[in-house]
Order: C-alpha cells, then sequence, then structure tokens
C-alpha cells in the first residue's frame, strides 16, 4: 500500500523541526560559552543565528498544524490519527523525537535565563562597589533597599 503522500510530507516538516530545535538548542550553548567569555561580537552573532533558527522553527511548526487543520481536519497534534497503523506508530515517534528536541531546547533557554540573571546581579554589585570607591552614592544600601538618589530632595509639583 502506498504511503498517504500529505503525511510522507507532514513527517519530513517534522524531521525538519527536530533538525531545527537541536540546531538552536547548539546556537544556546554557544551563546552561554560566549555570555561567560563576554565576547559580545559573538553574543551579536549568536543572537541573530538565534532568532532567525526560531523564525524558521514558527514558519514551519505553523505549517504542519496548517497540514493536520486542512488535510486531517483535527485541531490537535496530539489526536492526528492515520487509518494505517504504520503511519500512527510512525507519526507517535515524530512527535515524541520533537518533543525531546523542544524540551532539550527548553531547559537550556532557562539554564541560559538563569545564568544572565546570575550575572547581572553580580555586575550590579561589582557597579554598586566600583561606585562606593569613587566616593559616589550607590543605588542601593548594605540592606539591599533602593537610596533616593536626588541630592535635593523631593519636590511635589501642585495643580491648580
Amino acid at each position: 500500500m502506498p504511503k498517504n503522500p500529505f503525511a510522507t510530507y507532514l513527517f519530513s516538516l517534522c524531521d525538519e523541526c527536530i533538525t531545527l530545535a537541536e540546531e538552536l538548542k547548539d546556537i544556546l550553548l554557544e551563546e552561554r560559552v560566549a555570555l561567560i567569555t563576554l565576547n559580545t561580537e559573538e553574543i551579536l552573532i549568536l543572537v541573530s543565528k538565534k532568532e532567525s533558527g526560531m523564525m524558521k522553527l514558527v514558519r514551519k511548526r505553523a505549517e504542519i498544524k496548517k497540514i493536520a487543520r486542512t488535510q486531517f481536519a483535527e485541531e490537535d497534534l496530539q489526536n492526528l490519527s492515520f487509518s494505517d497503523e504504520a503511519l500512527n506508530l510512525e507519526w507517535k515517534q515524530k512527535q515524541t523525537s520533537w518533543l525531546k528536541a523542544w524540551t532539550e531546547v527548553r531547559d537550556v533557554c532557562e539554564r541560559n535565563q538563569q545564568f544572565m540573571g546570575h550575572s547581572m546581579k553580580n555586575l550590579d554589585l561589582l557597579v554598586e562597589n566600583l561606585k562606593r570607591l569613587f566616593g559616589q552614592h550607590g543605588t542601593y544600601s548594605h540592606r539591599g533597599k533602593r537610596v533616593d538618589q536626588n541630592p535635593e530632595g523631593s519636590v511635589l509639583r501642585g495643580r491648580y
């Protein structure tokens, strides 16, 4: 029995999405290394690659959903089924591979965000210490509360 041409196309799109997700994960890992080494040129290049890869991935996933909706009358990709059991099995494998690849991308993104948040906190502390070293008032007190920077005090403007 010949394969369903729409299923074949759908499976090829899934394979492309999995490949794009793996490439995106590699870019994110490279981005973390560039962030650690503060290589701004490399960071800029990787950010543009990351945005481009994400846009490609979004377009492919939208195309998959469109095919599922138009050719198979199914809104939810998890509920998509074929008349041939072999196609169903292959579809479930593709979906499992996609979910695994996407979960890995999400985990790397979360780790990068945590790293950047931690780095920003450390840089903020460094700036605060440098301000104090040069005799300027810090933005935060020793207890971590924001300090009023205006030396003249606050002025309220009344309206008539």
